[in-house]
């Protein structure tokens, strides 16, 4: 079978099963096909016209998976770093999704802590680290664990 076919199908095989960015799949592809980086870029090229590819639609349905798993803002985006999306197109996605990043640490807060708030050093710092690892910034965290932040 022809190269340029076994790239093809192989990146619409990965394609089929979840979006990649371009960065993604231009790296599990040349992990397979070691000596082939000029016929990679043509196919890339050819997917992303074809509409096949789109890092932007990449970035909404990933910022979209991470926020619904409890993911602050902060990791979201380093991770979509680690995967080569680049800051504008970041901000962009994230500005379409409209998401309370106070309420979504306030909810995980609540989830995984209950809804008592505790005056208890060692506790609220569990819970701030729990919320900092998950990506959280620090005003979002004290929202979510200060007494009085919440009408309930």
């Amino acid at each position: 079978m022809d190269i340029l076919i076994q790239i093809r199908e192989s990146a619409l095989n990965m394609l089929a099963r979840r979006e990649h960015s371009q960065f993604e799949l231009r790296q599990k592809l040349a992990s397979r096909f070691k000596e082939q980086a000029e016929e990679i870029e043509n196919i890339l090229l050819q997917l992303i016209t074809d509409n096949y590819q789109s890092d932007q639609r990449f970035c909404e349905s990933f910022i979209h998976f991470r926020q619904q798993k409890g993911y602050g803002k902060m990791r979201i985006t380093a991770e979509l770093r680690q995967k080569g999306i680049n800051t504008d197109l970041m901000e962009a996605s994230f500005n379409l999704l409209e998401v309370d990043w106070f309420e979504l640490a306030y909810t995980l807060k609540r989830a995984k802590f209950g809804d008592t708030v505790s005056n208890d050093y060692k506790t609220r710092a569990k819970q701030y680290r729990y919320l900092q690892y998950r990506g959280f910034t620090s005003d979002q965290i004290n929202y979510a664990i200060q007494e009085d932040s919440h009408n309930l």
